[in-house]
C-alpha cells in the first residue's frame, strides 16, 4: 500500500512539476518541529510566511506549498521528520518531487532570539549539510537574516552540490562510463543550466558516443555562456570533421582564429578553403594570416601562388616579391614572380628577376628561356633597328651562356636558331638547329626552321631561275646557252631545296601531336609541294 501510496504521489508531482523549467530547484520543507512553547510562534510564522515570502525573492527556487508537502510527506507512512536517514529521505524527496529537502526544528535562546537548527538534503547527489542560524521577533530584521544567511547557506549548498556531482559525471567520461556520465550531467543541469562545463562536457559525451546533432547543441551553448572559453570549440571542429561537415568546421575553425588573432590558424583555414574550392574565402583567410603578422612568409607565399594560379599577377606580384625576399634560392617563386611580371607587363622588371634566378641557379633553364622570351618580345616592339639589334644580341649572348652551363642543353641550340632565323643570318640558324636535334631529335620546332631555312633558300634559287629564264630568252647565241644552263642549276637547286623543306616539314609533323601546329605545318607541306611542282621538268 505504502508503495502505491508513494507512486501515486511521484506522478502527481511529476506532472505539478512538468509546469516548471528544469533549472528551478524544487524545495520541499518538511514539518518543523518548535522544541519548546516559546518557540512555536516563531515556528508557525516562519512555515506560514517567512519561508514563503524569502523563497519568492529567489526565482531559482519553487518552494513547494507546504501543506501539500505536510499532507505528501504523511502518506509515506512517516511520522518523525528528525528521526529519517539519507535512504528514508531520498524516498520522500522522490514522492514530493523535490531537489531539495530541508528538515529540522526551532528552539528558543533568550525571550527574542530563536535559534533554527535545519538539515538540507539533496538526493541527487546524496548529500547530507547541518545548517543553524538565529532569528528575532522582529520582522524586518528576521526577514533580513532569511535572505542573507539561510538563502547564502542554501546557495552554497546547491553550488557545492553542483559541482561535487559535475566531479563524479567528469570522472565517469574519464573512465569512459558515458551512460552514468550522461545521466550524471543531466542532473548537474537540472539543477544549474548555466554550467558551461557540464554542457561541455556533456557534449563531449554526444561525441564519444556518436550523437552529433545533441553534440554540437551542447557544445555551442557551452561556448555561449562564456565567449571566452574556448575549448568546446575545438571539440566542434573534431564534431564536424567526424561528422563529414567541413563547411561547418571551418566555420568554428574561423571563429577560434578570430578570437585568438592566431595567423596560424587562418593560414590553415585558407588551405582548407581551397581544398573544398572556395578560392575567395582561401584569399580572404591567408590576408586575414599577414594582417595578424605580416612578416608571416608561408602565408605571403601560400597567398602569391593562388592569386597567380588564378591569373591575378598584379596582385600575386606584392606577395611573390615577399616570398622571394625570404626565400631568394627558390626557382619556383623566382620564376613566378618574373612571369607575373611579364604578365603585367612589366618586362623590364620581369627581366631583372629572371636575371636574379639564373645568378642563384645557373643551370635553371626555363629562367633562361623566359628572358630570350622577353628580349626577342621588345626586340619585335622596338622603334628603332638598333635597339632590335641590341635585344637580339642579349638574346644570342644569354643562350651562349645557357650552352656554357649545360652543353646538352638542345633548347639553348633550338633558340640560338630561333633568333638568327629572325635575323636573317641563315647559316648560323642551320647549325643551331642541326645541333639541336644532335641533342634532343624529338623537338619538331627544329626541323621547321631547318625546312624554313630550305624553302628560303629554294625561293631565293627559283627566283634566279625567273630572272635567267627571262633573260635567256632574249639571248642568243653562246650567251643564251649559257644562260639557259644556269637557267637550269637554278631550278634544279630550287626543287632540292623545296624537297628538302618538305622532308623537314613531314620530319617535324611527325615529331608533335598538337592539332594546331599540325594543320600549320599540313598548309606549309602543301605550298612547297606546289613549289616542288613548279620546279620539276618542263
Amino acid at each position: 500500500m505504502k508503495k502505491l501510496v508513494l507512486m501515486t504521489i511521484v506522478m502527481m508531482m511529476a506532472v505539478t512539476g512538468a509546469l516548471f523549467a528544469q533549472t528551478v530547484t524544487k524545495v520541499a520543507i518538511l514539518p518543523v518541529k518548535a522544541v519548546d512553547s516559546n518557540s512555536r510562534y516563531i515556528k508557525n510564522i516562519l512555515t506560514k510566511r517567512d519561508f514563503r515570502i524569502t523563497f519568492e525573492q529567489h526565482e531559482q527556487y519553487q518552494l513547494l506549498d507546504m501543506k501539500a508537502v505536510e499532507r505528501g510527506f504523511k502518506q509515506t507512512g512517516y511520522r518523525d521528520v528528525e528521526g529519517l536517514e539519507p535512504e528514508e529521505m531520498d524516498e520522500v524527496a522522490v514522492a514530493l518531487g523535490a531537489d531539495l529537502l530541508i528538515l529540522g526544528n526551532v528552539s528558543t535562546v533568550n525571550s527574542s532570539t530563536f535559534r533554527v537548527s535545519l538539515r538540507l538534503y539533496s538526493p541527487k547527489s546524496k548529500e547530507l549539510r547541518q545548517m543553524n542560524f538565529a532569528v528575532v521577533k522582529d520582522r524586518r530584521t528576521r526577514w533580513a537574516t532569511l535572505n542573507t544567511d539561510f538563502m547564502s547557506q542554501i546557495d552554497q549548498f546547491i553550488t557545492n552540490e553542483v559541482q561535487k556531482m559535475y566531479d563524479i559525471a567528469l570522472n565517469l567520461y574519464v573512465q569512459e562510463n558515458y551512460t552514468e556520465a550522461e545521466r550524471t550531467l543531466t542532473n548537474v543541469l537540472s539543477l544549474d543550466a548555466d554550467k558551461k562545463e557540464a554542457h561541455y562536457t556533456l557534449g563531449s559525451v554526444y561525441f564519444k558516443t556518436n550523437r552529433y546533432p545533441q553534440a554540437v547543441t551542447s557544445l555551442n551553448r557551452a561556448a555561449e555562456l562564456d565567449t571566452a572559453y574556448i575549448q568546446p570549440l575545438y571539440t566542434l571542429i573534431e564534431v564536424y570533421e567526424a561528422s563529414n561537415q567541413p563547411i561547418e568546421r571551418i566555420g568554428v575553425m574561423s571563429r577560434i582564429a578570430e578570437k585568438n588573432q592566431d595567423e596560424e590558424l587562418w593560414f590553415n583555414i585558407g588551405n582548407l578553403w581551397a581544398e573544398n574550392g572556395n578560392v575567395p574565402k582561401a584569399v580572404e583567410s591567408f590576408r586575414k594570416a599577414i594582417a595578424i603578422n605580416p612578416e608571416y612568409a608561408v602565408a605571403q607565399y601560400r597567398l602569391a601562388f593562388i592569386l597567380y594560379d588564378q591569373g591575378n599577377f598584379s596582385e600575386a606580384i606584392e606577395h611573390l616579391e615577399f616570398a622571394y625576399n625570404q626565400y631568394p634560392d627558390n626557382d619556383l617563386i623566382a620564376r613566378r614572380l618574373a612571369m607575373a611580371y611579364q604578365r603585367s607587363g612589366r618586362i623590364d622588371d620581369a627581366i631583372a628577376r629572371y636575371e636574379q634566378a639564373i645568378a642563384a641557379n645557373p643551370t635553371s633553364t626555363q629562367a633562361y628561356l623566359n628572358v630570350v622570351s622577353l628580349y626577342r618580345i621588345k626586340a619585335s616592339e622596338a622603334g628603332s633597328a638598333a635597339v632590335t639589334a641590341e635585344m637580339n644580341q642579349k638574346a644570342i649572348d644569354l643562350m651562349n651562356r645557357l650552352k656554357n652551363a649545360d652543353p646538352n642543353n638542345a633548347l639553348a641550340y633550338l633558340n640560338l636558331a630561333s633568333i638568327y632565323l629572325g635575323s636573317n643570318r641563315n647559316n648560323e640558324a642551320e647549325t643551331n638547329a642541326n645541333l639541336a636535334i644532335s641533342k634532343d631529335p624529338s623537338l619538331y620546332l627544329s626541323y621547321v626552321i631547318l625546312a624554313t631555312i630550305a624553302q628560303t633558300r629554294g625561293t631565293e634559287s627559283y627566283n634566279r631561275f625567273v630572272d635567267l629564264e627571262q633573260r635567256a630568252s632574249q639571248a642568243v647565241g653562246r650567251q643564251a646557252t649559257n644562260l639557259r644552263r644556269d637557267r637550269d642549276a637554278a631550278k634544279t637547286q630550287a626543287n632540292t631545296q623545296f624537297r628538302r623543306a618538305l622532308d623537314q616539314l613531314q620530319a617535324a609533323r611527325s615529331r608533335t601531336t598538337d592539332a594546331e601546329v599540325i594543320n600549320d605545318i599540313n598548309g606549309r607541306i602543301t605550298r612547297v609541294q606546289a613549289l616542288i611542282n613548279s620546279t620539276s621538268g618542263y
